[in-house]
């Protein structure tokens, strides 16, 4: 599932009504261009993954920085892979 990462840290209430579901084997991708402070527009994206292949989360942590590399070459991003529940 895909979601928008904007400031405000709305965020932070999905991940709470996720870890309370009861589901397993939740992994968060997530990949912002600008801080997550940035008042106006889309600072970033994440997908929720659940019960992700074997060493997915290792591939994307490669793949993200790579990313991150090409897409904001000014260094203001940044990435995370984060087992939610496992």
């Amino acid at each position: 599932m895909w979601y928008p990462l904007k400031s405000g840290g709305l965020v932070n209430t999905f991940y709470t009504a996720l870890k309370n579901s009861g589901l397993s084997k939740l992994l968060l991708l997530e990949l912002w261009l600008r801080p997550m402070d940035t008042p106006l527009g889309l600072n970033g994206s994440g997908m929720l993954v659940m019960n992700p292949p074997w060493q997915l989360d290792e591939h994307m942590r490669t793949t993200l920085r790579e990313l991150l590399t090409l897409l904001a070459p000014d260094g203001q991003g940044d990435t995370r892979v984060q087992w939610l529940v496992n």
